[in-house]
């Protein structure tokens, strides 16, 4: 075999590689240089897997982190329970306003801003004379049904509106079988047009001896045990508040003998009200009913035609 592959010269007695034996030696050669290139690949391949699950990893660190943008729900609003809360926060409890029953749709981008400027205080411990000012601003995204920006208010004001609403509440409550007495003070805690709808129903409710009850006799449970403010208009001294009152019977009262009446059973409602700042009395007034809607399915029970 080793002499095919190697011949001896017979002159000069050289021994020299024969033509089949540089054939091996290439087909040696390239053997050698695959095993070589092979091996290298084996290894740069498992290097490169061993290093892919930490990239993976980072990579799956790097997109958890990463905040979601929110959604815009197109449904009615449920808010958590506050005498001020957000009107756009929250989940437990219906938002019922002008616009509950409207579509959203953006608010302009370019939207004005009112300042109102009060010598009123919104609790004891700011001076009679010091003036109160609040900016109301647009809630984006909120508009009511002809396309006017909704506006809210700082939470101090929103506080300011609730309180004097449940003062009136309590007010009709402590003094409803004092006709005379409700007459000279009513305008006291109403104005426009339910003050004007109270003047006559007052005598008419007193002839008949049968006066409704305060609506704090019908209070709900947490989340719906307080009013809340919904949302201000531009002039930044009308609100509209809400009030909850809880299914059963709607109670009256004997103005001769102060007994319970019958009554009538009515459902969970969300009561909507316009409050009205007076810059003479310093408080805000009830001005009307804008709206009563079922809680539950809200269905709209009554809507004022002529706001």
């Amino acid at each position: 075999m080793l002499k095919h592959l190697v011949s001896q010269d017979v002159l000069s007695g050289k021994r020299r590689i024969a033509p089949l034996g540089c054939v091996v030696l290439c087909i040696g050669v390239l053997f050698i240089g695959a095993c070589i290139l092979g091996w290298y690949a084996l290894l740069t391949s498992n290097v490169t897997r061993l290093a892919e699950p930490a990239a993976v990893a980072a990579a799956v660190a790097t997109e958890t982190s990463t905040p979601i943008p929110p959604t815009l729900t197109l449904t009615p609003t449920r808010i958590a329970a506050s005498p001020t809360p957000s009107p756009i926060s929250g989940s437990a409890r219906v938002t019922a306003t002008m616009t509950a029953l409207a579509s959203a749709r953006t608010t302009p981008s370019r939207t004005p801003t009112k300042t109102v400027t009060s010598v009123a205080k919104p609790n004891a411990s700011v001076a009679a004379t010091q003036g109160i000012t609040w900016t109301v601003r647009p809630i984006p995204g909120r508009v009511d049904p002809s396309g006017t920006p909704v506006y809210d208010a700082p939470p101090e004001i929103k506080a300011w509106v609730v309180k004097d609403f449940l003062t009136f509440l309590n007010w009709w409550r402590d003094h409803m079988f004092e006709k005379d007495y409700l007459l000279a003070n009513i305008h006291l805690y109403t104005t426009g047009k339910l003050l004007a709808q109270w003047k006559t129903a007052i005598p008419q409710e007193f002839a008949s001896n049968r006066i409704s009850a305060s609506l704090l006799d019908m209070r709900r449970s947490a989340p719906y045990d307080q009013p809340r403010v919904s949302q201000f208009f531009l002039d930044g001294r009308r609100a509209a508040l809400e009030d909850y009152t809880r299914a059963g019977e709607y109670k009256f009262y004997d103005t001769r003998t102060r007994q319970p009446l019958p009554g009538f059973q009515g459902v969970n409602c969300t009561w909507v009200y316009q409050m009205d700042f007076s810059s003479a009395d310093k408080r805000w007034k009830v001005e009307r009913i804008l709206m009563t809607l079922n809680t539950d399915t809200l269905e709209v029970i009554a809507k004022d035609s002529n706001p």
